[in-house]
């Protein structure tokens, strides 16, 4: 995100990048609220539960386009469609999924970011 704003959001404090985000008029929502996962990669993610997205609601009531970062979270973008949101299931931005570069997964996300309607 820091690179499609062109700010060093990875140099600043966690709640600093949050309102950063905020700026931009970007937010953060796990579509997982809990789970068990043995390791850090995405493929061993069991027993998962979902965040409410009702509670998404609640918190943006303005919110009309949601991007999922990767295949997993990417899972759930039929059932954020069906609520009437615009949705992109976009490259994680992982280092471990490296079936693209970075500048090619950087190029997907300033494309979607830049679309009309982004916003």
């Amino acid at each position: 995100m820091g690179d499609l704003f062109g700010e060093p959001l990875l140099e600043q404090p966690y709640p600093r990048r949050l309102r950063r985000l905020l700026a931009h008029r970007v937010g953060l929502w796990d579509v997982i609220g809990a789970c068990d996962r043995e390791g850090s990669l995405d493929s061993a993610i069991t027993n998962v539960r979902a965040n409410p997205l009702a509670r998404l609601g609640q918190l943006a009531p303005g919110l009309a386009n949601v991007a999922f970062n990767g295949g997993m979270a990417g899972r759930y973008a039929r059932v954020f469609a069906d609520a009437g949101y615009g949705t992109c299931v976009l490259p994680s931005s992982s280092p471990a999924h490296a079936g693209r570069t970075y500048e090619q997964k950087l190029a997907l996300w300033r494309a979607w970011w830049d679309r009309p309607g982004a916003l």
